[in-house]
């Protein structure tokens, strides 16, 4: 349920309509802002305060652990989220593809439309696909503007950096120029573009006739972890 449009500004709007349309289905939700955002979000969210609550990376690790994978973002600095972001996927156990993050202006000024564009220019970033710029531009008379845009994250390296335009939404129409996808990219073709691939030694891991004293099912090991849990899951679901 969308909140009273007479009791929201313009961002806050559309904001609403951003989650209602691509974040309603979202497991957790995580809310990066530097200053108050009403909003109404049905999924389950944590609220993050950089300068309140100590270091953005550490905040980023624990709810990522927590299993929030889709980000809603208003900073004055936006590239710090992006640097921290790309720590965090290193330092902590979560790996997730399908990640959402929706940067929002923290002023409707050009010094904040530029700043939101050199996110694009981030070696961080270019290792996320599905990322949403709401760029601020000119009024007209009392209508505010957005241009939605977001990167070309598939093709040749030297593009990813290149915003691209996909939509526009009006304030006083409370419409969007488009009506278009905002997250289209397709992860089942890159197009040409650049993958590090590291390989590694794996070797299995099983221990059998353990004494029972020791691990009580005699048996112990990645794989054979792996075999009982599918076991217990396959019996549950089946019988």
């Amino acid at each position: 349920m969308l909140l009273s449009v007479s009791s929201l500004v313009s961002i806050e709007i559309l904001l609403e309509k951003l989650l209602y349309r691509f974040l309603s289905h979202s497991y957790c939700i995580t809310l990066v802002s530097e200053k108050s955002l009403v909003h109404q979000i049905n999924s389950s969210f944590v609220y993050i305060s950089p300068k309140e609550n100590g270091s953005l990376e550490n905040q980023l690790l624990n709810v990522s652990e927590m299993g929030c994978s889709d980000y809603i973002v208003c900073l004055e600095d936006p590239k710090s989220f992006m640097i921290a972001f790309e720590n965090v996927v290193h330092m902590g156990n979560t790996r997730r593809s399908d990640r959402k993050i929706i940067f929002l202006p923290f002023e409707n000024n050009y010094d904040t439309k530029m700043k939101l564009l050199e996110v694009l220019t981030l070696k961080e970033t270019s290792f996320v696909a599905n990322l949403l710029l709401i760029l601020p531009i000119d009024q007209c008379g009392n209508c505010d503007f957005y241009d939605l845009v977001t990167h070309k994250y598939s093709g040749p390296d030297a593009e990813s950096v290149q915003p691209y335009f996909m939509d526009q939404w009006n304030s006083c129409t409370l419409d969007f120029l488009n009506n278009t996808d905002l997250f289209p990219h397709d992860m089942s073709n890159l197009n040409g573009k650049s993958l590090k691939v590291a390989c590694f030694t794996y070797k299995p891991y099983v221990l059998l006739d353990i004494e029972t004293s020791i691990e009580s099912r005699g048996r112990d090991g990645t794989e054979v972890r792996i075999v009982d849990e599918f076991c217990r899951y396959a019996f549950k679901r089946f019988f």
